[in-house]
């Protein structure tokens, strides 16, 4: 029962995280749209947040992809002031390496010619 008790409210905290994370984006994506430099770095921020979050919960394949477009955007805003962002793209690169391999979906493998 206790265990049981600390999962439920383990799940509850994530996802008010998620919502918390969600939100911010909603509100920071269209002010990045119109001030890149001043609100990008917030969007990507939350953006590996939420990156981490999926992770705890077990979903590597969408971290990886949260991780990616947090990449892209600070990427982006290194074009302007590298040495500003370095260390941001430095931990996204070794976040990504540490993750899982994405799994390969080729039409022919031997599982699925198997399958069919």
């Amino acid at each position: 029962p206790k265990d049981m008790a600390r999962a439920t409210h383990g799940e509850y905290r994530s996802q008010e995280a998620r919502r918390t994370l969600e939100a911010a984006l909603a509100t920071h994506r269209p002010l990045a749209a119109n001030n890149p430099q001043a609100f990008s770095p917030v969007v990507a921020k939350t953006t590996v947040a939420l990156a981490v979050l999926d992770y705890l919960e077990n979903k590597p394949t969408q971290a990886r992809q949260l991780l990616q477009k947090a990449l892209a955007i600070f990427q982006d805003l290194a074009t302007k002031n590298p040495a500003q962002f370095s260390q941001e793209i430095e931990l996204i690169t070794v976040l990504l390496a540490k993750l899982p391999p994405v799994p390969s979906q080729s039409l022919n493998s031997p599982n699925q010619a198997q399958n069919r």
